[in-house]
């Protein structure tokens, strides 16, 4: 079953519709500060779609927006408002929020321009960029110039092995992605090297670090600081 007729079948109350241009201001405003909000707003950054294609908004009798949810059309999520369980059975992530009010100094280079391609390379484990890649290149680059988004890593000799990326930030939080070594360079501390210089970045420019991982890796980022915030 789709998350609209989800949505038609579970309404609480709620009539859902999926969101309108004229909606992603009143959006926007409702999800600026929240964690779940700083992670669709990752996903955004390196989409080309419209924006408006990945919300459905609920509303009361008085078509106020009560909850808003975050379609990729391979999942979803609840982004602002109250949980309904029938909609959201399954919780595949963990959200983890850094617990610390500083971090180590940051000791990962800073990739800039066209080194930024160089993160899409070593996470497709390829030499040569697909479409894909490329676009996503450039909505990365977009970001970082518009200071909301920075990339990270180490290089051996001229290679990068290792990367993390600061994906998205809103009001409040700023989104750690991509944390990657090449399967050569692992157990040397790299990844971690790479996530607090993220995290670093993000308390330097007020924000709080945070990511998304599978449950199996939360012990990993909890001994880098972290504490499991919720799960989406």
């Amino acid at each position: 079953m789709s998350l609209q007729e989800l949505c038609q079948k579970n309404s609480q109350m709620l009539k859902f519709r999926k969101a309108a241009k004229e909606d992603i201001e009143k959006i926007s405003s409702l999800i600026s500060d929240t964690a779940r909000g700083a992670v669709a707003f990752s996903v955004l950054y390196t989409s080309a779609e419209d924006i408006s294609d990945f919300f459905f908004v609920g509303e009361d009798e008085n078509a106020d927006i009560k909850s808003i949810v975050f379609d990729t059309g391979d999942e979803y999520f609840l982004v602002y408002g109250e949980e309904f369980p029938e909609l959201f059975t399954q919780c595949r992530k963990c959200i983890m929020i850094y617990s610390k009010s500083t971090a180590e100094e940051g000791s990962a280079e800073m990739l800039q321009g066209r080194e930024i391609t160089e993160l899409y390379r070593l996470l497709s484990g390829k030499n040569t960029l697909s479409f894909d890649d490329e676009r996503r290149y450039v909505l990365r680059l977009r970001a970082v110039n518009s200071g909301l988004a920075a990339v990270f890593g180490i290089r051996e000799g001229e290679r990068l092995v290792s990367s993390a990326s600061i994906s998205s930030m809103n009001e409040k939080y700023a989104v750690i992605s991509d944390v990657f070594t090449d399967e050569n360079y692992r157990s040397r501390g790299l990844a971690r090297r790479c996530l607090m210089s993220c995290v670093d970045f993000s308390l330097k420019n007020g924000r709080i670090p945070m990511l998304l991982c599978d449950g199996k890796m939360c012990p990993y980022y909890e001994k880098a600081g972290f504490v499991i915030y919720g799960k989406m």
